[in-house]
Formats: structure tokens, sequence, C-alpha cells
């Protein structure tokens, strides 16, 4: 399943900041209150595979504590499969 097309009503996705290996990181807003990661498995190219984590079969992010944004968005920013111009925007704007 397609990053982009997993949507929650919890977790609004601003951007996909990282994809590599059927794996990505998005930065995005969390019960409209505060910016976390949210992170999750495709699933593959099977678009009847869900990925992980799912509920109840259906697509979920898995949401990281505030604390570990800037910390994980810094670690990864050199990895292939990393948006390194959405990555350093990102730590600019909520480093402050």
């Amino acid at each position: 399943m397609k990053l982009e097309d997993v949507n929650h009503s919890k977790f609004k996705v601003e951007h996909i900041i990282y994809e590599h290996n059927e794996f990505g990181i998005a930065v995005g807003c969390w019960d409209n209150k505060e910016t976390v990661l949210g992170m999750r498995w495709t699933g593959g190219d099977n678009s009847s595979n869900p990925g992980y984590p799912k509920l109840f079969n259906h697509p979920v992010w898995f949401i990281v504590e505030a604390d570990l944004l800037i910390p994980i968005m810094k670690s990864i920013s050199s990895l292939p499969g990393a948006e390194l111009d959405l990555i350093e925007n990102a730590i600019t704007k909520y480093s402050q």
C-alpha cells in the first residue's frame, strides 16, 4: 500500500520524509495537537496487503514520541530514500 494512501483520522500526514525498502516515515499532526513522526511497513506492491501496523485490516501509522522527532529526522537525513529538503525544512520548523 502506498504511504500517501494511509489516512487515519487522528494522524494527518504533512510530508513523507523517508521511503525505502517497503518502509516509510511521515511527519504529521497527531490528534490536531502536536507534530510527531509516523512509521509503517507498506506491505509491498500487493495492493491487497495493508502493510503494518494495521487495525482491523485497515492501515494505520505507528506514532513516535514527539521528543524523538528531531533526533530521528537528523539520523535518517543521509540515508537512501530520505527527502533531504523536506527533512531540513521540518528540522528548522520544529526546532524552534
